[in-house]
């Protein structure tokens, strides 16, 4: 049979006595060291008894948390599956002894009836019962013989002899009846302990087993929610990273002056995000810069794609559509425009070239004057009235507008070529020539050459209206 080894404290002696007793009266091996064969080695003895234990009781109290011999014995029975803790007084465990199902055994013996369950005895489990001294029938005929021979000393003679022995017999009947009466009654008991013994022990066990899932419940609850966090962190992580990847690539494509950059930051961030309407639109303008009006045009098309209201897309679609001599496609881009976001300086400024195209000056006037009047700084505005307003005649007026588009912006090549232009009409053929100069230095394109050689005739300067305006 299966060896039962109980662990315990020397303070707690009486008590691992009545558990060992206990234990025994309900069919289990048990061994504790009061169990040691005398001239026994203790260590070599002790080793041999754990190793070869079935299950090891393990008794928790106030003075084994303390004891290196009972720690050493929890340690190695739990180390090889077989450690059954049970507390018997209101002790903390010890570290590392807290995660597995303790037994409460601070009501002796009822509580020791679940313990017992689990360790296999079999039903019915009964409780130790005191031993009770009780005179047997042959005890008390001896003392009625012996009484009958002090009788036949005394004289008292046969008959008190035979008259005492028969009392001595019924005597020890009535003993006899007593002792079955009393097994009868322990067997009652018995029978009636042990269905509530095993439903008590059932219930203790599935309590434990619900309390074991909930702490995994809970174990796993911890780690999911850990879990979450640590992926929530993650991606964050990863987002402020790919958000300085994409500041980068737009400073890049917003950077003004060179269009090469701008085409390569705004190629990346397209590729990251084929949403981004600005990206297209910023290299539309590149494009434009160098020329490459198909490219300019397709990235204003996708743009009109994403944004439907991007009033300047449809500004730098009918620039692209002047440029071309398309009018008719450039004043319905350049209205629309006007007709998105009517407070539009760059849209009214759009829309008074188509009608200067037109040969409408008046509406192109118009169209500008607002324009000044919404943005006072709009250097392409006051430009554009310079220019159509030279193309009425008004001479002094226009420079007055060069010259406040050259203050806003000292790079602007159109304003110089349209200060020269009138300049030299006005025979001031010094100034212009330094202006075409600046004209010429400051524009990417060689565009105002001819306009340089055509000011060194006099005669052929009044010639530099705009077609169909008259001449003053």
């Amino acid at each position: 049979m299966s060896q039962i080894f109980i662990s315990y404290a020397r303070a707690d002696r009486d008590i691992a006595g009545r558990i060992a007793e206990y234990l025994q009266a309900n069919g289990l091996n048990v061994w504790w060291d009061h169990d040691l064969e005398p001239g026994a080695v203790f260590s070599v003895e002790l080793r041999q008894r754990l190793n070869d234990a079935s299950h090891v009781l393990v008794l928790w109290s106030k003075s084994s948390i303390n004891s290196h011999f009972v720690l050493d014995e929890a340690t190695q029975a739990r180390g090889q599956n077989k450690l059954i803790p049970l507390r018997i007084d209101s002790c903390e465990l010890p570290l590392g002894f807290g995660q597995q199902h303790v037994h409460d055994l601070r009501r002796l013996p009822d509580d020791l009836v679940p313990v017992v369950v689990k360790l296999g005895a079999p039903a019915p489990v009964v409780k130790p019962q005191l031993k009770k001294k009780v005179a047997s029938g042959t005890r008390v005929a001896s003392v009625a013989i012996s009484g009958t021979m002090l009788a036949v000393v005394l004289g008292t003679g046969g008959f008190l002899y035979h008259r005492q022995l028969r009392d001595a017999e019924g005597e020890g009947q009535r003993a006899a009846e007593v002792q079955s009466q009393s097994t009868a009654t322990k067997k009652s008991e018995a029978e009636k302990i042990g269905p509530a013994a095993r439903e008590a022990a059932g219930k203790q066990e599935e309590a434990a087993t619900k309390n074991a899932k909930d702490r995994q419940a809970a174990a796993k609850d911890t780690a999911r929610i850990e879990a979450e966090r640590r992926s929530a962190e993650l991606k964050r992580e990863q987002e402020r990273r790919e958000q300085a990847q994409r500041d980068a690539l737009w400073l890049d494509c917003r950077q003004p002056g060179n269009p090469e950059l701008i085409t390569r930051g705004c190629n990346e961030i397209i590729a990251l995000d084929g949403t981004a309407a600005e990206a297209y639109f910023l290299r539309a303008m590149a494009a434009q810069r160098k020329s490459d009006r198909s490219k300019a045009s397709a990235d204003l098309e996708q743009v009109i794609r994403l944004v439907p209201a991007d009033a300047r897309a449809y500004v730098a679609r009918g620039h692209l559509a002047m440029a071309k001599g398309d009018t008719d496609a450039a004043a319905s881009a350049c209205s629309k425009a006007v007709e998105l976001d009517g407070k539009s300086a760059y849209a009214l400024v759009c829309r008074a070239a188509t009608f200067a195209a037109r040969q409408d000056i008046e509406h192109a006037l118009e169209d500008v004057t607002a324009a000044v009047t919404l943005d006072a700084h709009n250097a392409a505005a006051y430009e554009a009235r310079g220019k159509y307003l030279r193309a009425r005649g008004a001479n002094d007026r226009a420079i007055a507008d060069f010259n406040e588009a050259i203050k806003i912006d000292p790079s602007f090549s159109a304003a110089y070529s349209g200060r020269a232009a009138v300049l030299a009409a006005q025979g001031n053929a010094d100034r212009a020539f330094v202006d075409y100069g600046t004209a010429l230095r400051t524009s990417a394109v060689l565009v105002g050459l001819s306009l340089v050689i055509l000011a060194a005739t006099s005669h052929l300067l009044g010639g530099l209206v705009l077609p169909g305006a008259r001449r003053r």
